[in-house]
């Protein structure tokens, strides 16, 4: 199966769309919390500006990330001819993704609390995530 570069783009920006909803409106407050934001960040209009100036090159790495996660999810999506892109990307954040966020929330000095709350905000994202690049891909490819 050919992978083309449109459904990839499409779906790294969707990632980056995503992820400032998942990120801001849904769980931004206490993602902030977790991460020791300083609140005033998101009030004070020179430091909303510093630290606009200081995500953006962070923005554009995310978006490279997400293009070559997606390529190669699509690469398992295109060889995994026996199941959908559905399942495909969910048994890949089973044995993959989940783990890792789990390590990502695990090994720190918060409390049990907020690494469970931090493993269930990294987590929930890399799900809903997954589903979507599962059913873009196997029905756009």
């Amino acid at each position: 199966m050919e992978i083309h570069f449109l459904p990839l783009l499409v779906c790294a920006i969707g990632c980056l769309v995503l992820g400032s909803i998942w990120y801001g409106p849904l769980f931004g407050k206490t993602w902030m919390r977790l991460m020791k934001v300083d609140p005033d960040c998101m009030t004070d209009p020179v430091k909303r500006k510093a630290a606009q100036k200081q995500a953006m090159p962070l923005y554009i790495i995310q978006l490279v990330l997400s293009f070559v996660q997606i390529w190669v999810l699509a690469h398992f999506i295109a060889a995994g001819a026996t199941s959908s892109g559905l399942v495909t990307s969910i048994w890949i954040f089973i044995g993959f993704i989940l783990p890792m966020a789990a390590n990502g929330s695990m090994w720190n000095n918060d409390t049990k609390k907020d690494n469970w709350t931090r493993f269930w905000i990294v987590a929930g994202f890399n799900l809903v995530t997954f589903i979507a690049l599962g059913i873009v891909l196997s029905h756009w490819m």
